[in-house]
Order: C-alpha cells, then structure tokens, then sequence
C-alpha cells in the first residue's frame, strides 16, 4: 500500500515558490511607492513654479530682476531677461525649480515654466 501525503522535495518546491511570488509582490509594491513620491514631488514643484511665475509676473519686468526662494524641499528662481525677437519689446520670464539635498539644489530642475510679455511702458506696444 503506497503512503498518502507530499514528498520532501515536494514542499522545500511549493515553499520556494511561496517565497518567490511574494517577493515578487514586495518588490511591485516597493516600484509603486517610489513612483508616487516621484509623482508628489513632481507635482510640488510644479505647483511651486506656477506660484513663482506669478510672483515674478507681479514684480517689476526690468531685465535682469531676479526672486529665488526656498523651501523645506525645493528652491526656485525667476529670472526677467530680454527677449530680442522683433518688435515690440520682449520681457522673458523664466522660472525654475530645483529639488534640494544636502548639499543644496541638486541636478536638473524638476520644473521650469517660461513666458513673453510686453515691456511695460511700450506705448507702441498697446495701440
């Protein structure tokens, strides 16, 4: 009469296979959790950005006018340079937005926003 039941290596098989597709589980949830803080910052400092540009849009548009700011995570600059493209005269405005480490601001921007205005004062401009 033959024994009922599992073999040794039976199990050592079904526990190994146990093992694997729950780390397998762990490492999807681990992929998933850091894309969302990838996606938060992201969404921080593009939030940051908007709120920059319109602090810059609300200061004086003279080339070379600068406003940087910092935060407990980030820190931005706007910067008001001319924009030589024709008649009539261009003020660019650009803002960017850097994620903060140690030692400072850290690599690329995570957000950079940038527009045209007309010079203020151009009485040309507005007819």
């Amino acid at each position: 009469m033959g024994a009922r039941g599992f073999t040794l290596l039976e199990v050592v098989v079904a526990l190994l296979l146990g093992a694997g597709s729950i780390g397998a589980l762990l490492g999807v949830f681990s992929d998933a959790d850091g894309q969302a803080d990838r996606a938060a910052r992201s969404r921080m400092a593009w939030l940051q950005a908007q709120s920059a540009m319109d602090a810059a849009l609300a200061g004086p548009l003279s080339p070379g006018w600068r406003l940087q700011g910092l935060g407990p995570a980030l820190a931005w600059q706007a910067e008001v340079s001319t924009a030589d493209d024709g008649s009539p005269p261009l003020r660019r405005v650009q803002v960017a937005v850097w994620a903060l480490g140690p030692a400072g601001a850290v690599g690329e921007p995570l957000a950079r926003l940038q527009t045209l205005r007309i010079a203020p004062g151009d009485r040309n401009a507005e007819r």
